[in-house]
């Protein structure tokens, strides 16, 4: 296929622009298929109030994605409502002939800005109506520095603290089950106390116990915490998702509409189109239908804003260059300031990295990306090339320095990531790359957590063998076939190529992260990635349109309109996938059985359901799955609890403690268990460690109590009641206990 080549022209050179493609009437044609659109979807709209309530339900269940495609060609409702589609365009588009050609072209470019916006949320419109899932608790629901646990109704202004500070003034409280802390490494040391000091002159009253987050991310976190307070309070108490995932929606199509105009920055042809398969594809459902992927669309935005800034600078420094002024007699230093380092366009590309890397680390090979576009559209890098990119090298290396101290010590802990040693993430890095490279190109049999990570049978955990290490050859030698052929075929094929490995290799599994106890690969590590691929295939279809005439124009445009369509229906039902945590998991177990977060999650589910023996099923398979983990083994001590089977339940809890002692939850549940089998002294034992650890805890509290009175220690016992009352005045059970006590010490 032909590729755009600015290698053909000299640096700096006016030809260095790629020559305008002829207009395509499909885009002359842009302001009337937007009005189309837009009344066809009004006329859905009037539709439905003509619908039956069982016919509305079954149109609402389609939006939501939970009824998917299955079926559609033989429901009433879908042709009910595409006739009135059809109905609705075909009425505007006999509106929109009248519109002069010389307002269609002025209308041009903001029809196809709202096009491709309007495609980038209609496509996952089954996602607004979706809940909070996997880790969101993590993000949102049980984030403390999010939510004001004394006041709901007010903002949470010191978890904003929480969140910029990263829980650095934390005190080491020793304790059961908790390990001691690594030695500080000497950033973190210098930070800490001159953070408390600012803490205690802002709270006096503080106790240093600070939100710990998993990762330093606090731009993206700020971001909920304001959606929080803004529309995320349930006013009957909790949570309401729906404004979240709106707002990441919204995201990547800003996402969508900023990456058209870098690549039309860049002069690539075929830009819009570029956009709009990376608006669609449905590799990116997850990052944009969960939550907790808001680091990814987020990062994007202030990234590509970063790459347009730097654009911009480097246009201007050439345009300056080539009219002697950066070098006219007095005038280098009025030339830096206006123009240099401490050009407003410089710093702001400079500001949008630190905002990008303040959402999500992943970006940090940024100024890799920002040289390596320099190269592509010059030819060539030079000395000022490289010290231009030195702040932004500098403040990469900072921030990823803070991302892997808070991976190792929080994210990750005591847990043991199995990603093996170097040789074993070599063969691993190989076969990623060409896991991503087949899920850009044909993204089928997507999924949550992929027990597949390559061919011929490899999973993960991986166990390395000799063959593994030629898909990992076979990368780099594409890598050096491609800078060698450069006279050939240009460079765009070499940077499409580069820029896809670099901004993959922070994810290929040469770095420990939390997520790779699941997976090596993950749909949500190559949203930044994709980008090159989208932009080429955009290009080569416009060059190729350009080439075409005829039957064979009309065939390649038939061709993208069904790839755009396909890509759209499943990023739809992707999206639907995403709606809860039932949908979710039983999508993920139907093609990967073994994954032992999903049974976890999908048995939580069901649990909660009240289906006990279905919930043990999928427990015990997680157990099995994933021996060393605490929480599945909790999880069916649960159930077995449940069936009062408590030497069973007791076996269960004594193991996920053993295993993780410093969670009170876990803990708390070994102390019912002791204190419901009449092992009172032990049980004792176990509630005040709970107690210790976690003082606001009012079950912990009332368990106490009761197993105290039980063992005729009246007055601990009547303190533990008090406490928990006064942390909980609604809990009957407690005061009723409470009183019994008083009375019997009455009688003393």
């Amino acid at each position: 296929m032909p590729t755009p080549n600015p290698s053909t022209s000299k640096p700096g050179s006016p030809k260095t622009a790629a020559a305008p493609l002829p207009e395509h009437p499909l885009l002359l044609a842009a302001p009337r298929l937007v009005l189309t659109t837009l009344a066809g979807l009004l006329g859905l709209l009037v539709c439905r109030n003509f619908l039956s309530d069982e016919e509305n339900t079954a149109f609402l269940n389609f939006l939501s994605g939970q009824s998917g495609f299955d079926g559609m060609l033989t429901s009433s409702v879908f042709w009910k409502m595409l006739v009135a589609f059809v109905l609705g365009g075909a009425g505007a588009h006999l509106i929109g002939t009248e519109i002069p050609p010389r307002t269609l072209q002025k209308l041009k470019v903001p029809a196809l800005a709202v096009a491709l916006f309007l495609i980038s949320v209609i496509i996952y419109i089954p996602a607004m109506s979706a809940g909070f899932i996997w880790d969101d608790d993590q993000e949102i629901t049980a984030n403390t520095s999010i939510m004001n646990i004394n006041d709901p109704r007010s903002p949470n202004w010191y978890g904003l603290w929480e969140i910029w500070t990263g829980g650095l003034t934390n005190v080491y409280r020793p304790g059961p089950g908790v390990p001691e802390p690594k030695p500080d490494p000497l950033w973190v040391a210098a930070l800490r106390p001159r953070l408390r000091a600012i803490e205690k002159a802002i709270w006096p009253e503080t106790k240093f116990v600070a939100h710990e987050s998993a990762d330093y991310f606090p731009l993206k976190t700020t971001m909920l915490w304001l959606e929080y307070n803004l529309f995320g309070k349930d006013p009957r108490g909790g949570h309401v998702s729906y404004g979240y995932h709106t707002m990441n929606i919204i995201v990547h199509a800003i996402d969508a509409l900023l990456l058209w105009m870098v690549l039309a920055q860049l002069r690539v042809p075929g830009a819009w189109l570029g956009a709009l398969l990376f608006a669609v594809h449905p590799v990116h459902a997850e990052s944009v239908a969960w939550i907790a992927e808001r680091k990814n669309t987020l990062s994007l935005t202030f990234y590509l804003l970063s790459i347009s800034a730097w654009i911009k600078f480097e246009d201007r420094w050439k345009k300056a260059e080539s009219l002697g002024q950066a070098w006219a007699s007095g005038g280098v230093a009025v030339f830096l300031k206006s123009e240099g380092f401490l050009s407003g366009v410089y710093l702001a590309s400079l500001l949008y990295f630190v905002g990008s890397l303040l959402c999500k680390t992943h970006v940090v090979v940024l100024p890799a990306v920002l040289l390596l576009l320099t190269w592509w559209r010059t030819g060539r890098l030079t000395l000022r090339d490289f010290a231009r990119s030195v702040p932004f090298f500098i403040v990469a290396l900072s921030l990823a320095i803070v991302t892997i101290w808070f991976q190792n010590g929080r994210a990750i802990g005591q847990e043991v990531i199995p990603i093996g040693d170097f040789w074993s993430r070599l063969a691993g890095a190989g076969l990623a790359i060409w896991w991503y490279i087949s899920k850009a190109i044909v993204p089928i049999n997507l999924n949550t957590i992929y027990e597949f990570i390559g061919p011929f049978g490899a999973t993960w955990p991986l166990k390395p063998q000799a063959w593994m290490y030629l898909f990992g050859a076979a990368a780099a030698g594409l890598l050096a076939a491609l800078w060698f052929a450069q006279k050939k075929i240009g460079r765009t094929p070499f940077l499409v190529y580069a820029y896809f490995l670099g901004t993959l290799f922070p994810v290929l599994g040469f770095f420990k992260m939390s997520y790779m106890r699941l997976t090596l690969v993950a749909d949500h590590f190559q949203y930044l990635s994709d980008i090159s691929v989208v932009a080429f295939a955009g290009a080569g279809i416009a060059i190729a349109w350009k080439k075409l005439a005829g039957a064979r124009r009309t065939a390649l445009v038939a061709a993208c309109v069904l790839l755009v369509g396909v890509f759209c229906a499943y990023s739809w039902e992707r999206a639907g996938v995403h709606q809860s945590e039932k949908t979710l998991w039983t999508a993920c177990l139907k093609k990967n059985d073994n994954s032992w977060q999903a049974h976890n999650h999908l048995g939580a589910v069901i649990y909660m359901e009240g289906n006990i023996l279905a919930a043990q099923y999928h427990f015990q398979r997680a157990v099995d799955l994933k021996p060393e983990n605490p929480e599945v083994h909790n999880n069916l001590g649960l159930t077995f609890a449940y069936q009062n089977r408590w030497e069973e339940a007791l076996a269960q809890y004594r193991r996920a403690v053993e295993i993780k002692g410093d969670v009170p939850a876990m803990r708390r549940n070994l102390a019912d268990c002791l204190a419901t089998m009449g092992r009172l002294e032990e049980a004792a034992e176990q509630y005040k460690i709970v107690v210790d650890a976690d003082k606001r805890d009012p079950n912990a509290r009332g368990g106490y109590g009761y197993v105290l009175s039980r063992l005729n220690r009246l007055e601990e016992s009547k303190a533990q009641f008090e406490a928990a009352l006064a942390i909980d005045p609604t809990n009957a059970r407690v005061r009723q206990n409470l009183e019994i006590v008083r009375n019997a010490l009455g009688r003393k």
